[in-house]
């Protein structure tokens, strides 16, 4: 084998690992990137919470104070003062509630971006290995034809060697015969 046939060969099989790296590289940045964002769905569910919580004692301390109003007036709470304080009580639930269900719905898509990207990161590695077999392949073939494999590249019919029309119109190996036979 030449220098640039093993040139060739080392040219090769750098290109295919290049691409298994490249890939895997990808694939870890990929995964990376997913991890934040499973961080970020958990901070955006303890936010919700947190937020949540805080509508619920902001509701309980103005629901506290309408009822200290409604003590201090000498008034009972029944009829339309029973009713405004439990609207504010409602409300005040329904912020609490909405609070958690946008905390969710941040969450949910922080690990659908997260599931995306790890399948991102299979997909990258997949296309490095990919690639690498691909650069492999048109290597081999490249040194096929320039001889490396065989001594002095790709027959033709009129080199010897192949399955060609022999003399005489019939059809078979034509070639050198080596001892025990044709290969």
């Amino acid at each position: 084998m030449s220098g640039v046939e093993i040139a060739l060969l080392a040219s090769t099989a750098l290109s295919a690992g290049s691409a298994v790296l490249g890939g895997y590289a990808q694939g870890q940045a990929a995964d990376a990137q997913a991890q934040g964002l499973e961080t970020q769905a958990q901070a955006a569910r303890d936010v919700a919470g947190a937020e949540a919580e805080r509508t619920r004692a902001q509701v309980e301390r103005r629901m506290g104070e309408a009822r200290a109003t409604v003590g201090g007036s000498g008034l009972t709470p029944s009829g339309s003062i029973l009713d405004v304080l439990v609207d504010r009580a409602m409300e005040g639930e329904l912020e609490a509630q909405i609070a958690a269900y946008q905390g969710r719905r941040s969450a949910w898509e922080a690990r659908s971006e997260a599931q995306q990207l790890r399948h991102d990161a299979k997909a990258a590695r997949r296309g490095g290995w990919l690639a690498a077999g691909t650069a492999l392949a048109g290597g081999a073939a490249q040194a096929y034809t320039s001889g490396a494999f065989s001594g002095g590249g790709v027959k033709t019919a009129g080199q010897g060697g192949g399955w060609f029309a022999k003399a005489g119109g019939t059809k078979g190996p034509i070639g050198p015969t080596y001892p025990g036979g044709r290969f």
